[in-house]
């Protein structure tokens, strides 16, 4: 159960990542 929550956050962040943190250094996604 608590491999799933982790997984959660990591595919979370890494959205968030592509989304607002990327396009910021001019990187598409």
């Amino acid at each position: 159960m608590k491999n799933i929550l982790l997984l959660i956050v990591i595919v979370a962040a890494w959205f968030v990542l592509q989304k607002y943190i990327l396009p910021r250094f001019g990187i598409s996604t």
